[in-house]
Parts: C-alpha cells; sequence; structure tokens
C-alpha cells in the first residue's frame, strides 16, 4: 500500500502526488545518466534496470490503480475524449510541477515493484517479416520500416510469425520511432508502429471482433496533436497513455516493457528517451492490463488502422530489439559444440583481462 500524507484525502490530489514523484525520479534518472555520459556512473545500466525502473513502476501500478478506480483508462472516443477524462490528464501537467509536497518526498524510500530483465540480442530483420501492402506505402529495409502518406482505409501492416503464444509473461522491446509529415485535414489518423496480436488484422477489425492486442501508435489530428500511443485492445475495448509532448521530426528512442508481477493481470510501460544510449528519459506511459494474462504470436513493425480516412501520415520505426535470448546450440552437432567452445574462450578472456565481454555468449563481440 502507497503511503500518502495525510492532508492527501482524494484521487485527484494523489494523482497530482504521484506525478510528482514520478517528475522527480525522471529528474534523478536524467542527472544520473548525464554522469554515466561523462564516465562518471558506470553502474548506470544496474541502477537504471534494478533501482529506478521498479521505483517508478511502483508509482505508477498507483497512479493505474487511480484511474481505474476512476473509469477513465477505456477510450471511448480517441478525438472527443470526455470530460472527466481531460480534466484527469490535466492532472499530469498540473502535478509534475507542483513543488508543495516535494519536502516531503523521499524518493530513495519507495519501495520497488515487478521484476528486471537484462537480455541483449541482434535487432529484429524486417525482411524476414510479412509485408501486405496494396498501395505500395510501406519500404522495408533489414532494420526499418518507413510508411509514406499511409491512410485508415488502407489494410496495410509488416509482421511476424513467432509462433503460438510466444509473447508470455514480461518482455523487454527496444524500438525507435519518428513521425516524418501528416495530412490531416480533419478527423485524426492512427499508424501502429508496434504491436503484439493473435490475429492478422488491423487494431479496428481486432477490436471489432472483441479481440485483443498491445500496441504503440503514432496519432495526430486536424490540430498536429502528435502523440506517441501506448495501447491496449482488451475483449474489443480500446485502453491507453499517451505521452502528449511529442514533436513531428524528432526521433524517439522507446523501451517497451510487460512485468506481469505488476498488478492483477500485468503492468504495461512504454519508456521514452531522447537519446539513442536510453539515459535522457521524457515521459513513461503506462496501462494495468485488463481480464486475464494474455501471450501473442504475431509482432508487427507496421500496423494501418483500417478505418475510414483519407487523412495520412509518414514516418518510420527501425532498430526493434525483442531482446530474446537465443536459442542453445545442438551440442551433440561437432560443428555447434567447437563453435561453442571458441565463443566461451573468448568470453572468458574478457573477463580475465577485463576487458568489456559481450552480454551473452552468442553475440558477435
Amino acid at each position: 500500500m502507497f503511503k500518502f500524507p495525510e492532508n492527501i484525502t482524494n484521487n485527484k490530489e494523489k494523482l497530482k502526488y504521484l506525478y510528482r514523484i514520478a517528475e522527480l525520479l525522471r529528474l534523478e534518472h536524467n542527472t544520473n545518466g548525464q554522469l554515466f555520459r561523462k564516465n562518471k556512473f558506470k553502474d548506470f545500466r544496474n541502477y537504471q534496470r534494478n533501482d529506478f525502473e521498479p521505483r517508478l513502476q511502483n508509482v505508477l501500478f498507483e497512479r493505474n490503480k487511480i484511474l481505474e478506480a476512476e473509469g477513465v483508462t477505456k477510450m471511448i472516443d480517441i478525438e472527443h475524449p470526455t470530460e472527466k477524462q481531460k480534466e484527469f490528464q490535466e492532472l499530469k501537467r498540473t502535478g509534475k510541477l507542483e513543488v508543495k509536497w516535494d519536502k516531503n518526498i523521499d524518493i530513495k524510500t519507495i519501495k520497488k515493484a515487478g521484476r528486471g530483465i537484462k537480455i541483449s540480442d541482434p535487432v529484429e530483420n524486417f525482411e524476414d517479416y510479412t509485408e501486405v501492402d496494396p498501395n505500395s506505402r510501406i519500404t522495408v529495409t533489414a532494420t526499418r520500416c518507413t510508411f509514406t502518406a499511409l491512410t485508415p482505409a488502407e489494410e496495410a501492416w509488416v509482421y511476424l510469425d513467432k509462433g503460438v503464444d510466444h509473447f508470455d509473461g514480461d518482455f523487454e522491446h527496444l524500438l525507435t520511432v519518428k513521425e516524418t509529415a501528416h495530412n490531416v485535414t480533419n478527423n485524426y489518423v492512427t499508424v501502429g508502429v508496434w504491436g503484439l496480436a493473435n490475429t492478422i488484422a488491423s487494431v479496428w477489425d481486432i477490436a471489432s471482433a472483441s479481440g485483443s492486442c498491445l500496441a504503440v501508435w503514432h496519432y495526430n489530428n486536424i490540430g498536429n496533436d502528435y502523440r506517441l500511443y501506448l495501447v491496449e485492445i482488451y475483449e474489443g475495448v480500446f485502453a491507453g497513455d499517451a505521452y502528449g509532448d511529442a514533436v513531428e521530426g524528432t526521433v524517439y528512442y522507446t523501451k517497451i516493457k510487460r512485468d506481469e508481477a505488476v498488478g492483477t493481470y500485468g503492468t504495461l510501460y512504454q519508456y521514452i528517451y531522447s537519446d539513442a544510449a536510453r539515459t535522457n528519459l521524457l515521459d513513461t506511459t503506462s496501462i494495468a492490463l485488463h481480464t486475464s494474462k494474455k501471450d501473442y504470436r504475431y509482432i508487427y513493425g507496421i500496423q494501418a488502422s483500417d478505418r475510414d480516412g483519407t487523412v495520412s501520415l509518414s514516418g518510420y520505426c527501425e532498430n526493434l530489439d525483442l531482446q530474446e535470448i537465443p536459442p542453445s546450440p545442438n551440442l551433440n552437432d561437432r560443428n555447434n559444440y567447437n563453435g561453442y567452445v571458441a565463443f566461451i574462450q573468448q568470453y572468458i578472456k574478457h573477463k580475465i583481462n577485463g576487458t568489456t565481454p559481450w552480454l551473452n555468449p552468442y553475440s558477435a563481440p
């Protein structure tokens, strides 16, 4: 149970208090990130994964409980949120700036939540994915999926079948995204730049079939209101949390994480950074997942929304790293055995010499 000051008794004030704590944690993280970039904090990655993130996850867990209790997480209409949703969205902006509680906040004592993940492997090769693109809006290279003037009305996506229930339990994916242009003269447009599902379809078709999926969207509307949305669709219902300060033409380096130890059905996070090393945190979005702990089969690089409209978005996603452990070699095969031994020998040499070893013995040096 999170302990609030005695004078904070209603949910709106509690949310503002939690947003202020999250902001103080972000500032601490970025101060340490700056030291890391100057080679003055060598243990930054351990701090980031095993100290900062678990504390922030506990804060967001409490935030998500309140948002769920207030009934403001369901996205009935993305373009026209309810008055209550607008009011609660504003609490984030004002809460981050509220300094009156700072003297009573000790962020070092915040309890931790969740489990850390530390894995590394090569980025995904999008040329291995299946591209469905009847109007030639998408260009795929090994590391990047680019979409140009992609409209909502198209059935276009880039996906890979990883096998039934491949994405189970906890995961942490790294992704780089950028919106480069928009043409929104009415309504709004979304394009998925990451997604997990059990169906090959648009997000709207999945929702219409009362299905479930997870996604990250580029979103833009007639007011050039660009957002990075973290989305869950569960049994046809939309839930989401957005980074509302996104700027078109800016590259964002994200970390998308599911931790099933936080909350009844797990929690989904998106950490949004301004640098490729992921040391300068801009914001963290989060969703308390619903109805059950779900496993997924397909991963999407690009996913059009497939709904009416002539508006369009352009941009890209690249360097998708699923951070999965590679399969173990077959040591009964002499070639595999010799190669494995050579890797281990090199790994041990690095450790003895004090040089930087590979993060796992299967990775290239």
